[in-house]
């Protein structure tokens, strides 16, 4: 347990990793609210993750900083951005949520936002991800945890440590008026829907192209849904050919087209969402709809949620309505052992097993409609 902090402190909570990330973790700022409700609380976040906390109601401010490409690739950006934040608001709480890997250089911007005396809150971190950083020497305390719970529950052992008692459950947040914009925008508020998402965050983790078409004619043909298809600018070739493949078939692309709090906001509504491990994947699951999973790792793969093999379990959808479809582990052996497997997509995922969780999902959710 930490030192005592004043009744209403100032915090901020520093996630600079990725938007599934961010949602498995969203749950540390409601139990944080809840400990603290007169506090002003501060998430500092990456660029273009910022829309994901427009709606939040547990924080009074944002900072965004630069992507970490922005200063990894050229270090001597970094001193100047550490000199802006050492100029800018002083924060009695300074917490750093990610338990893997410090891949951002979070240690050092978080001392650079803590106020004289401050506590700086972490994970202990068993690696360093560069030679001469040592992310542990940046933080007051450190928290000792397993490496193989979900991710999704190293918030609510943050909210422990800190001396909380309330949940800490991934989020997201929109509002009725979102729902109505997306449902006026692609008129879905007549018929179901489902989410595929087409993208994801290294090739070895997106599905092939053959298998995308298998899922779309099932869908849209066995089971006559309409397909929203989501994801960013860099996933058009995926839906591209999605739609070259199925002319006249009721398909839409919203790829680049949504704020977070709108694909929120569109995940809500719909009947179910299959795609692979990525961040519209977490965002479904936090909205409370089925999920089919399409895995790059297949069933029994190590639980790690530090370290390079991070995969499987430890990273899957945290729902109850969800499946996780992943490829047959003769064929991922031999692949992952080929020299261009990071360049490849998955393979092995069989056709039948993904039939049978949408047959499990749809007709279930159709029979509580």
């Amino acid at each position: 347990m930490g030192s005592a902090a004043p009744a209403a402190p100032r915090i901020a909570v520093v996630r600079l990793d990725n938007l599934g990330d961010h949602v498995l973790g969203a749950g540390l700022l409601t139990a944080l609210r809840a400990m603290y409700p007169q506090s002003r609380i501060v998430q500092v976040v990456p660029t273009g993750l910022a829309d994901l906390y427009t709606r939040c109601p547990s924080i009074n401010h944002l900072i965004v900083l630069p992507a970490k490409d922005h200063y990894l690739q050229q270090m001597d950006r970094f001193a100047p951005l550490l000199s802006e934040l050492q100029s800018a608001e002083k924060f009695d709480i300074v917490i750093n949520p990610r338990f893997a890997e410090d891949y951002y250089l979070a240690g050092p911007i978080c001392r650079a936002l803590t106020a004289p005396g401050g506590r700086i809150v972490g994970f202990l971190q068993e690696a360093a991800p560069y030679t001469g950083y040592d992310p542990n020497g940046f933080y007051t305390e450190l928290i000792r945890a397993p490496a193989d719970l979900h991710a999704s529950r190293y918030a609510g052992a943050v909210a422990l440590y800190l001396g909380g008692t309330h949940a800490a459950e991934p989020a997201i947040w929109f509002t009725r008026e979102d729902v109505a914009d997306v449902c006026e925008r692609y008129a879905i508020d007549t018929e179901p829907y489902v989410v595929v998402g087409c993208g994801a965050s290294f090739p070895y983790k997106l599905p092939p192209l053959d298998l995308f078409e298998h899922l779309i004619e099932r869908l849209t043909g066995t089971w006559s849904r309409r397909v929203l298809l989501v994801g960013t600018q860099a996933d058009h070739p995926v839906a591209a050919r999605i739609l070259q493949g199925f002319p006249g078939a009721r398909i839409v692309s919203t790829l680049g087209e949504l704020r977070l709090y709108q694909l929120g906001a569109l995940l809500s509504g719909a009947q179910l969402y299959v795609g692979p491990d990525a961040g519209p994947m977490h965002m479904a699951a936090a909205a409370g709809i089925p999920v089919v999973e399409l895995n790059w790792v297949p069933e029994g793969y190590p639980r790690t949620s530090r370290g390079a093999g991070t995969a499987g379990w430890c990273w899957s959808p945290w729902t109850q309505r969800g499946i996780t479809i992943g490829p047959d582990p003769t064929v991922f052996s031999h692949r992952a052992g080929t020299p261009d497997f990071a360049r490849q997509p998955i393979s092995g995922i069989p056709t039948a097993t993904l039939d049978a969780a949408l047959t499990n999902l749809l007709r279930s959710d159709t029979a509580a409609l």
